[in-house]
């Protein structure tokens, strides 16, 4: 998995001009430390210039209302939690464009790829936003990309309602969401297979609090690695969120920063084509220790972690993942 060339990483500084409320958590600190120590370390890091998703790339998803709501602030908040500032459209906009460029450099490589964006993406649905996001950048690169055998893979704490809902009725892209239940947005039950054409390509397992290192482990080999392989995607999505981390100060999952490195490994071992897209993650010293091993692991690095406490060495979700692995065996041969 060595890599002699420097990881593709799409951020523009536009990501860093715009703030919400004193205090909000979804700040602009989250990426100021992340690059500003990624360049201090001097990374093998290749930082690219991203460009801005189009109207009509951004109308391949969300409905034409809600675009213009947002472009010219005819609403002043998707939710209580989310204003439109005037920045709104642009800044959302770059981010999606970002993930357009990210998964478009993977599948033209068969490389691993990375989108260090804000505002995160995967609340966003048709035809509304919430949860800090506006525009879903996973589903507007997922669309550029003719939906052509992609697949998502949401670890993000929350489940990502968003993609879920753009994507519940196809079964040209399969959503795959790890996420903890019984906290916002209150979906992703294990029941949500998808409908019609898209029924079993829409996976939920939903874990309980406290589930770690050991859980995922048991939820990628007992189901997303095998969807994956019976799936045989193009490239993957990778929606990641960074509070399912035990630092996180928004959520009850415990992923240590190797928990989240084994799984984003194991992913990418699975589909070479990758591209791993930030979502939440609201500790800034959590988001860059998971995002340098992310490019340590590119680079074929041993990561030394800051945060490498394991909480969940038996597998505590394991009820959650048995329960998720029943349903999908409804769908694919696993």
């Amino acid at each position: 998995m060595f890599s002699s060339t420097f990881v593709k990483v799409f951020y523009d500084d536009a990501f860093l001009d715009y703030s919400h409320s004193p205090g909000h958590p979804e700040s602009p600190e989250r990426l100021r430390h992340t690059v500003s120590e990624l360049k201090r370390l001097n990374c093998d890091v290749e930082f690219m210039k991203p460009r801005a998703a189009t109207l009509s790339e951004l109308l391949a998803v969300h409905s034409s209302a809600y675009v213009e709501g947002i472009r010219k602030r005819s609403v002043g908040w998707v939710d209580e939690e989310t204003p439109v500032h005037s920045q709104t459209f642009d800044v959302a906009s770059l981010a999606a464009g970002a993930s357009i460029n990210a998964l478009e450099t993977a599948l033209q490589t068969g490389t691993t790829t990375m989108a260090l964006v804000r505002p995160p993406g995967h609340h966003a649905g048709i035809s509304h936003g919430g949860g800090f996001c506006y525009f879903n950048n996973v589903a507007v690169a997922a669309r550029k990309a003719n939906m052509d055998r992609i697949a998502i893979v949401d670890i993000d704490v929350h489940h990502g309602n968003g993609t879920s809902e753009i994507f519940y009725n196809t079964d040209k892209v399969l959503y795959v969401s790890t996420h903890q239940r019984g906290i916002y947005p209150g979906t992703g039950k294990v029941e949500e297979v998808g409908k019609g054409d898209g029924e079993g390509f829409n996976l939920n397992i939903p874990l309980r609090a406290g589930s770690g290192d050991a859980t995922f482990q048991l939820a990628l080999d007992s189901v997303v690695i095998p969807v994956l392989q019976a799936y045989k995607p193009r490239a993957v999505l990778v929606s990641l969120g960074v509070d399912s981390h035990y630092m996180d100060p928004l959520a009850s999952l415990l992923l240590s920063t190797l928990g989240y490195v084994e799984v984003l490994k194991r992913l990418t071992e699975a589909v070479k084509s990758s591209a791993l897209i930030l979502e939440g993650g609201y500790n800034i010293e959590a988001v860059f220790d998971v995002i340098q091993g992310a490019i340590q692991l590119v680079k074929g690095i041993e990561h030394r972690a800051q945060f490498s406490h394991i909480e969940d060495y038996s597998a505590i979700g394991r009820g959650d993942v048995m329960n998720a692995l029943h349903f999908s065996k409804t769908f694919w041969n696993i």
